[in-house]
């Protein structure tokens, strides 16, 4: 984990977003997650935001719902995440989580 404000450009994917064009375009993310959420990106897994917890909670990934076919086939884990959050479909996305969950917080899911 990083401290908070430590951070590294990455180029990430952008697709149907109303305020984005649609393409690569670069944005800065927690240091000690740019290199695997890039990778994502490469894979044509379209990320939302991530953070890596800073210590205070479990690093995670926001991915969005329609990468959910790329999401199985690269064996990444994920969950149905709802609320309010980055995503432009309906506010549905997918959220993963880079190290696993802990077994507590495995038991409350």
């Amino acid at each position: 984990m990083c401290a908070w404000g430590t951070s590294k450009a990455i180029r990430v994917i952008r697709r149907n977003h109303p305020a984005i064009a649609d393409g690569w375009h670069e944005v800065y993310v927690d240091e000690c997650l740019a290199e695997y959420v890039q990778k994502m990106n490469d894979l044509g897994i379209v990320t939302l935001s991530c953070c890596c917890g800073h210590g205070r909670s479990n690093p995670n990934v926001l991915v969005a719902i329609r990468a959910k076919p790329l999401m199985k086939k690269h064996e990444y884990e994920y969950e149905k995440y709802c609320g309010i959050c980055y995503s432009v479909d309906n506010y549905y996305a997918l959220i993963h989580y880079p190290y696993g969950k802990t077994q507590e917080e495995s038991e409350q899911s």
